[in-house]
């Protein structure tokens, strides 16, 4: 999965117990942070692998961006 990211330039936002290291490890603390949150917010799809995602903010991101889709902004889920 960080090999395809970094091959199609996307962000990887790990989850902790996953152990993959990426420039955006912190994304928990961008969460929290509503300008640099905005720049995430942008995103078109969301692309999960493996298992369960524990982290609390991420997993509201992502039902954020799903709603949203729902809502008519085109945000793919997969």
């Amino acid at each position: 999965a960080k090999a395809f990211a970094q091959q199609m330039g996307w962000p990887v936002l790990a989850d902790p117990q996953s152990g993959v290291s990426s420039d955006w490890s912190h994304y928990d603390l961008w969460l929290q942070q509503p300008k640099l949150a905005s720049q995430l917010d942008e995103c078109d799809l969301v692309l999960q692998f493996g298992s369960r995602i524990i982290s609390k903010r991420l997993n509201q991101w992502i039902n954020k961006q799903v709603s949203q889709s729902q809502q008519g902004r085109d945000v793919q889920y997969w």
